[in-house]
């Protein structure tokens, strides 16, 4: 009978192998830690399974090897099995020309990491998964117990922890697009740059803006948010800055303005689009000098403020038509996050109709085939209109689960449900889109402005212009394009 180092190579019966490595491993482990205690564990596994140890490998040093080892393996075999990161049984094919009994290869061998380290154990019969199992078992009970350093992947151990990141009310989803921009998020609050939200209406610019605060460093300061298209355009500028008492008609107080009460904190410009002329050169200099002066007043008042601005429309646009100033446009646009429609994150209809649903009382349920008459709805007005119709729904329905018939009842009275999903462009087709739609304009012009080759424009808008988005004029070189 053939042995492996004086190991007899017939399959001998064993018990269970993972209940009686644990018991052995932990009588030998009692009275040792650290590199002693591994090398107590390593031996004792091999024993337990029948098997010799090839090499014990910690911090680049061979704790415990078989004079063997190099003979029946090789080299290059030797460092492959040193770096294994995981428990993995290999076998190894038969080498005839070697005779001697210490030449002889074993047919199994086993690696497993250990520490910082790995171990390698070897016999004359393969290793198979009951073994595997053992060997997993003992490890993840001393991970758990004893004083043996954390056995994980290399990979696993290298990985940095993550960053927890805190959850604020209302921020609900899980789709890639929404995920993208909380990230975002969380990357430019620590940051007081100003920050500026675009995004459709019913979207969650206000949400996400006190998202913004509350992750910064100025979360003990104020937040204070300020919609300009709702402000009377006479009444903005004591609205923001302030008056004195006695410096016009009805000023019986004095007044310290949003700005002064935004004082190292943050200040929300909600419609930042829709504000006057006069005001933006008024807040473009409170921005510069950081400092604003109430209306009757001979001196300035200190403002250290954060902006984050929100708005619906193109400022670009309205830069270059004169209505928006191109400096306060470069001072509040240092960060861009652009937040997506409903209709582009549909992934997150389910979880954003049971957030609302269970604030409302009593708490309802939706059905799934009610979900499906939503994921039908082209959602104007956003998770607002969403909002707005799951709450009408909640009122007409005396059932705990809204069906489809209730759902279908309420968006009756709204836009129709669309037999077909809408159509969603890529975000380069939606960049030459809005790009289109502020005039003529050529592929060189558009690919100069998003930073991409004209052949990528070009093979973007032939694919707009088949859809009829797109229209041309001219020839060869002169062609432009524009919107629809």
């Amino acid at each position: 009978m053939r042995t492996f180092r004086g190991m007899p190579c017939k399959r001998r019966s064993r018990p269970k192998l993972a209940i009686d490595a644990l018991d052995a491993v932990i009588t030998a482990g009692q009275n040792a830690a650290g590199p002693h205690l591994e090398r107590r564990v390593v031996k004792q596994l091999a024993r337990m399974l029948h098997a010799r140890v090839l090499f014990h490998r910690r911090d680049g040093e061979y704790l415990y090897r078989e004079a063997q080892s190099v003979h029946t393996l090789s080299s290059w075999s030797m460092l492959q099995l040193a770096r294994e990161t995981q428990i993995r049984a290999r076998k190894v094919r038969r080498r005839r020309e070697f005779w001697r009994p210490e030449q002889r290869r074993p047919r199994g061998v086993l690696c497993f990491p250990i520490g910082p380290g790995v171990a390698c154990i070897a016999r004359g019969t393969p290793f198979g998964g009951r073994d595997v199992r053992a060997v997993r078992t003992v490890l993840r009970f001393l991970k758990r117990h004893q004083a043996v350093p954390e056995t994980a992947d290399v990979a696993t151990q290298r990985t940095p922890p993550r960053e927890k990141r805190p959850a604020f009310r209302g921020l609900i989803g899980s789709s890639k697009p929404w995920l993208r921009v909380l990230d975002s998020v969380w990357k430019v609050a620590p940051a007081s740059c100003s920050v500026l939200l675009e995004g459709e209406t019913g979207t969650g610019k206000e949400l996400l803006a006190r998202a913004i605060h509350l992750a910064s460093k100025r979360a003990r300061g104020p937040f204070i948010a300020v919609n300009c298209a709702a402000v009377n355009a006479e009444t903005m500028h004591s609205e923001l800055f302030g008056h004195i008492r006695g410096s016009f008609t009805g000023a019986d107080r004095n007044r310290r303005g949003l700005v002064r009460q935004a004082h190292r904190g943050t200040l929300f410009l909600d419609e930042i689009g829709d504000m006057p002329g006069t005001m933006q050169v008024a807040l473009l200099r409170a921005l510069e000098q950081r400092a604003v002066r109430p209306i009757g007043s001979a001196r300035e008042r200190p403002a250290d403020v954060r902006i984050v601005g929100a708005t619906n429309r193109d400022l670009e646009a309205l830069v270059e038509s004169g209505e928006f100033r191109e400096d306060l446009y470069h001072r509040v646009n240092v960060m861009t996050l652009r937040l997506p429609p409903l209709r582009e994150r549909m992934d997150d209809l389910p979880e954003l109709a049971q957030h609302v649903l269970g604030r409302i009382k009593p708490p309802r349920q939706i059905h799934v085939d009610a979900l499906a008459v939503l994921a039908r709805y082209d959602w104007p007005g956003n998770v607002r209109e969403l909002d707005n119709v799951l709450q009408a729904a909640a009122l007409l329905s005396q059932d705990d689960v809204l069906g489809p018939e209730i759902m279908d009842q309420v968006l009756a009275s709204r836009r129709r449900i669309t037999t077909a999903p809408t159509t969603r462009l890529a975000p380069r087709a939606e960049s030459i889109l809005r790009l289109l739609r502020r005039g003529w304009r050529s592929a060189p012009h558009v690919a100069d402005r998003l930073g991409v080759s004209t052949r990528t424009v070009n093979r973007e808008i032939r694919r707009l212009a088949q859809n009829g988005l797109v229209e041309s004029s001219g020839e060869a070189r002169a062609r432009r394009y524009r919107a629809r």
